[in-house]
């Protein structure tokens, strides 16, 4: 039996069988992209075994594959959102990297890195869970008919408070020497409110129909 390489598989796919779907949600908007699929032979497993393919809208050269195990009768649109829930991986790696130091360690024992891991992911958490309870967005209204869009006037809710933002609030109020309470406040409306108004844009243009 000859080996067939993802590539190749790729290009036995028609044009009707592209489907574009949002694999998730960033902060730009939906994350767009072209999906098909192609069966696979799964005679060493129960259910179905597919080929995934996600092409970037852009730049139609550029194309991920996935290697799916799924149920008979599984929709593709079940398929692109397990395949989309790696970037809340990525996101929270990414984040207690940054803010907790989570890959900040010179250790040479399991011992040593256990220790360095556990205490920074506890901080990851404690900051995850001020995130959730501090999860209050108030409202504005914003014109925007000088602008070129269709939004006119709209009211826009505040962006909710990040896992950054609350590291550096907590850093501020507990370690200066002189901590002021507006001027944190401020900054931290400041920050969602002009955050809020570019999120909005992005994701207007981001639905527009082509």
């Amino acid at each position: 039996m000859r080996q067939t390489t993802v590539q190749q598989l790729a290009a036995i796919a028609k044009a009707e069988d592209w489907v574009r779907l949002a694999a998730s949600n960033g902060a730009k908007g939906p994350r767009l992209y072209d999906w098909a699929r192609l069966l696979l032979l799964s005679w060493q497993i129960s259910g179905e075994r597919w080929l995934l393919l996600r092409r970037s809208v852009t730049n139609p050269e550029d194309i991920a594959y996935y290697m799916a195990y799924v149920l008979h009768d599984c929709p593709l649109q079940d398929m692109v959102r397990v395949a989309g829930s790696r970037w809340a991986i990525e996101e929270c790696f990414e984040a207690a990297k940054g803010e907790v130091g989570l890959d900040q360690y010179e250790v040479r024992s399991w011992h040593g890195w256990h220790r360095h891991i556990t205490l920074a992911m506890t901080a990851h958490a404690y900051l995850t869970v001020l995130y959730a309870i501090a999860d209050q967005r108030p409202t504005f209204e914003k014109d925007f008919s000088k602008d070129d869009t269709e939004l006119g006037k709209t009211t826009i809710a505040l962006v909710p408070s990040s896992v950054p933002e609350l590291r550096k609030l907590q850093w501020q109020m507990l370690w200066c020497v002189r901590p002021c309470l507006a001027f944190n406040i401020g900054w931290s409306l400041w920050r969602r409110h002009h955050q809020a108004i570019s999120m909005m844009c992005h994701w207007q243009r981001r639905t527009r129909a082509p």
